[in-house]
């Protein structure tokens, strides 16, 4: 294993946030290539690339008041129904009239 990278799933290298974050500071501070750096630490062209694309959105983000990572990462966490729970609440919900609507809100 290279340094900062961690035990992944199936095979595939995973890298600590530090190295990642490390990685593209390298690039976006000094100005080197994408592909020399990404050579340089041993990983794939594309990861690096894709690291970089990742906290330049994140950047452009909390630039324009957008959510922080932490606010997205809660808000991802929020969205996460769990199934169990949607698919109890619609077999309470009473059966719609005929042509009818309701005008039940769930919530959860």
């Amino acid at each position: 294993m290279t340094r900062g990278e961690v035990e992944g799933h199936g095979g595939e290298r995973s890298y600590d946030a530090e190295f990642r974050a490390g990685a593209v500071r390298i690039v976006t501070e000094t100005g080197k290539s994408a592909a020399g750096v990404a050579r340089d630490l041993g990983v794939q062209p594309s990861t690096l690339q894709n690291w970089i694309h990742r906290a330049r959105a994140r950047a452009d983000a909390e630039a324009a008041g957008g959510l922080s990572e932490s606010e997205r990462d809660e808000l991802r966490r929020l969205r996460e129904v769990d199934p169990a729970r949607r698919q109890e609440a619609f077999e309470v919900l009473p059966a719609l009239p005929e042509g009818g609507h309701s005008h039940t809100v769930l919530r959860w």
